[in-house]
């Protein structure tokens, strides 16, 4: 994966924004908490033991978003 900063420009580009960044420690264990908002109010959420897993979720979410748009736009 990218690094997570070019990962994030890539977020923002799609018109989202950093709601919530935390890292934090599960039982010892390091995680980290990514949530995006966009202007209409949906969110995306990523969490993982890094930060690269825990985008890559976002990433997939809007990916998954943008496929169910497309797809709402060609029935009608």
């Amino acid at each position: 994966m990218e690094n997570k900063i070019d990962v994030v420009a890539v977020l923002r580009e799609r018109g989202l924004m950093v709601a919530v960044h935390n890292d934090y420690r599960l039982n010892g264990v390091a995680h980290t908490f990514w949530l995006f908002t966009d202007k209409s109010g949906m969110s995306y959420k990523g969490e993982g033991k890094t930060d690269a897993e825990a985008l890559a979720q976002v990433l997939a979410a809007t990916d998954r978003a943008s496929t169910v748009a497309k797809d709402e736009e060609h029935r009608e």
